[in-house]
């Protein structure tokens, strides 16, 4: 199907007008059937030719959105891309369709048994409220429920899912973004998720591991840094403003933490009990 849609589109018999009204057609289409992979494809390859102000195709996201619960990575891929042109009252219908899948119907048709990872799952509908947050400061209270929902149902699934390997598996799997859903969470400051066990254990191996998590040596050297770079040498300097949003903290920073207060503590112990045998 998708090989017939390409060659409909691209039949060079076809004015501008009806290409660009076959390919509208068979986007809504596929957004209609849930086929997303034909909906997606679709878009990547034909990007510059879509109007975002469109409110046909916003409805047709909408509706497609709230068809089901499945296919939710990929709903929010070409979501994502349409958002910044939403109007409040789609968002209102936004954010009743997320209410309904996660909160109201039964937890056998939620988001989170639909979807063949409940962690990614969750990571992307915390980000996905919270950029509707950025642009529209008066759904704070409707995004905050639906925040502390996905945090206490994420919390329990790592507390209670008893395959590690699994767990371990799926917090490392990468988005259509290319992004794990421990980025996620450390971007959202999602701390009561990252202090469980599993995730605890999760860090504490790439921590200790001999795969670098963070880029290259040269990339941690500032004299490398300065020696590329020398517009970055000029923001870095201590008299700059700086952006929090610029200098986020490491992924394992709380690692870290935890691993250096643990090292005073036992500097301690060790001083104590040699002044105990010494007097």
């Amino acid at each position: 199907m998708t090989e017939l849609v390409y060659m409909l589109i691209d039949n060079p018999e076809f004015t501008e007008k009806n290409r660009i009204l076959w390919l509208m057609e068979s986007f809504k289409f596929a957004l209609k059937t849930e086929k997303m992979e034909i909906a997606v494809n679709l878009w990547e390859t034909y990007k510059e030719t879509f109007d975002r102000n469109s409110s046909d195709l916003i409805n047709a996201i909408l509706a497609c959105l709230g068809k089901s619960s499945a296919h939710f990575e990929l709903k929010y891929y070409i979501l994502s891309n349409f958002l910044a042109n939403f109007e409040y009252k789609q968002i209102d219908r936004l954010i009743s369709t997320i209410e309904y899948f996660l909160m109201t119907i039964e937890p056998i048709e939620s988001y989170l048994a639909t979807n063949l990872n409940p962690i990614k799952t969750s990571v992307l509908l915390m980000d996905l409220v919270l950029k509707i947050y950025e642009s529209y400061a008066i759904t704070e209270f409707r995004v905050n429920s639906i925040k502390d929902f996905l945090m206490k149902s994420l919390r329990y699934i790592l507390i209670n899912l008893y395959y590690p390997i699994e767990i371990k598996m799926q917090v490392r799997q990468k988005d259509i973004f290319e992004t794990d859903a421990m980025s996620y969470m450390e971007r959202m400051d999602a701390y009561t998720l990252m202090d469980t066990k599993i995730m605890d254990r999760i860090m504490k191996e790439l921590w200790n591991s001999d795969i670098d998590v963070s880029g290259t040596i040269l990339e941690q050297s500032t004299c490398n840094k300065i020696l590329k770079d020398a517009d970055d040498e000029m923001s870095q300097r201590f008299y700059s403003k700086r952006s929090l949003e610029k200098t986020r903290p490491h992924i394992l920073t709380m690692r870290v933490w935890m691993e250096s207060i643990k090292f005073r503590y036992w500097i301690e112990i060790i001083f104590f009990l040699s002044i105990a045998v010494a007097f």
